[in-house]
């Protein structure tokens, strides 16, 4: 027999070298409207089969992809372990699901990897073993696997399924904010600013909160408008400040529109200080009240009609 032929086969005609079970099969595919995207023969193995999403024929797809991982096709094992996640192709089922994510997992497969620590950490297809998850995106993270790293660095920093490391959280936080995952950008910064698991750095803290804030994170926005308005990790910077303090502000944050309030009462806009204190009181921020009562003394009154 043939010791591994690969290729795409979607129009293939018959090739007089593949056995007559690869020609069944291959002929199945066509009927389904299947692209087969390749083929192992390997004497004393059988068949390896690989298949692509096929919306007309999931089940068949779900079939032939068990098949295949059923023959140890790492690829196979990940991909049928996702259909029957997401109960693509037939029932959802969880517990396979974990079971072939683990297979897949065990022999390097990264995307396997986030994915059974995933469900070990929610306890989804078996129980929760906190301990497992750990391991697992631990072992995605170190491959570079951005979810991971925010993960696994989430895991250490609360110790979880372990001891509390706040090294190594920083500096996965670290690895996965270079990537632009915004809640590492904003939990790295964080750490750099409390010093925590080193040294306490202010210009990586306000580098940090600046790269979350410019992906609209509302919290960051606010903080790297306090470290410009009070010159922490750089120089003092008024309008960065104003500008952050209201994206911030505009995004719904209760103590920003009360900070941005306060700036414009300063510069005497007390129309617009008035609207980001009434904001901010709505959202039960109560200082906002007194400054509203300070500028309009009947605007409880008012308000309660």
């Amino acid at each position: 027999m043939i010791g591994q032929v690969r290729g795409f086969f979607e129009n293939i005609d018959p090739c007089p070298f593949i056995s007559n079970l690869a020609h069944k099969i291959i002929e199945e595919a066509k009927a389904h409207q299947q692209l087969y995207l390749g083929i192992i023969i390997a004497s004393g193995i059988g068949l390896t089969i690989l298949w692509r999403w096929n919306v007309e024929d999931l089940s068949a797809t779900r079939k032939y992809c068990k098949l295949s991982a059923d023959q140890g096709d790492v690829e196979a094992q990940f991909k049928y372990a996702h259909m029957a996640y997401k109960g693509e192709g037939g029932p959802r089922n969880l517990v396979e699901a974990r079971d072939y994510f683990k297979k897949a997992a065990d022999k390097g497969h990264v995307d396997a990897q986030f994915k059974y620590a995933h469900m070990a950490y929610k306890g989804e297809g078996g129980p929760r073993n906190l301990v497992e998850a750990r391991e697992y995106y631990k072992k995605a993270a170190v491959k570079g696997h951005v979810d991971a790293q925010f993960k696994y660095a989430r895991m250490v920093y609360f110790g979880e399924g372990g001891p509390r490391n706040l090294v190594e959280a920083r500096e996965y936080y670290k690895k996965a904010a270079d990537k632009g995952h915004l809640e590492s950008q904003f939990c790295y910064a964080f750490m750099a600013y409390q010093g925590e698991g080193g040294l306490a750095d202010f210009t990586e803290a306000r580098k940090y909160y600046k790269k979350a804030a410019d992906q609209g994170f509302d919290v960051a926005e606010l903080m790297y408008a306090k470290m410009a308005y009070e010159g922490e990790g750089g120089s003092i910077d008024l309008g960065e400040a104003r500008k952050y303090c209201k994206l911030a502000a505009d995004h719904g944050l209760a103590i920003a529109q009360y900070h941005y309030a306060n700036g414009l009462a300063r510069e005497n806009n007390i129309v617009g200080a008035l609207k980001y204190y009434e904001l901010a009181y709505k959202q039960g921020y109560t200082e906002a009240l007194y400054m509203l009562l300070n500028y309009k003394p009947d605007y409880g009154f008012d308000y309660k009609k």
